[in-house]
């Protein structure tokens, strides 16, 4: 993405400063509050996204496969089918996809980051802890602006980066798109859905 003809701004703009609000409540852990600096557009996107693929599980098999080993994938593709849907480790108590699908879109992102703290299930919190520091704002227009910041795991650990956060205004309100940085929050099992053959 570039952002050479936008206006670099202070770190004082209003997106930047939405920005670190937003930060400190991933950082406290604060999913509900957080996900309410979420764009609505994208609330309802990751919802749909992650619903569209768990409908793909199990995986379907490659149409190029010899019979012998698709017969032994479809016996696996047969065992898979008998056990729970992935995504819904990720949303303890929701017995089924289509109960699922029923969360308001806000609920499901918030419950999905949730899943990745360990103390939500009563577990000593040892996973990582996140910082994302604002680096420079750019706004584009009186509507949209774009965050740069980096991300360090634990203060010493700086994750692949900086990373670029696009904010849009919406009701007078700077809110915020997903980048793949912030859908990974709960987790990235979808990335390993096999599309269907689609010969």
């Amino acid at each position: 993405m570039n952002l050479s003809h936008a206006q670099t701004t202070s770190l004082s703009s209003a997106p930047a400063t939405v920005a670190r609000a937003f930060f400190r409540d991933l950082e406290s852990k604060e999913w509900f509050r957080a996900v309410q600096f979420i764009h609505q557009d994208a609330l309802d996107s990751f919802r749909a996204e992650q619903l569209r693929n768990a409908q793909k599980w199990p995986p379907a098999g490659d149409s190029t496969l010899s019979p012998e080993d698709r017969a032994h994938f479809d016996s696996i593709r047969s065992l898979m089918r008998r056990r729970r849907n992935p995504l819904l480790e990720y949303f303890p108590g929701i017995p089924t996809i289509d109960s699922l699908g029923r969360l308001p879109p806000s609920v499901f992102l918030a419950r999905f980051w949730q899943s990745g703290d360990p103390s939500v299930l009563g577990y000593p919190d040892s996973s990582p802890h996140a910082i994302r520091k604002v680096l420079r704002a750019r706004i584009v227009s009186d509507t949209l602006a774009y965050i740069v910041y980096r991300m360090t795991v634990d203060n010493h650990f700086p994750s692949p980066g900086p990373h670029i956060l696009e904010a849009r205004k919406s009701h007078k309100r700077w809110l915020f798109l997903l980048n793949d940085e912030l859908k990974c929050i709960g987790g990235c099992w979808t990335t390993y859905i096999v599309e269907p053959d689609s010969t």
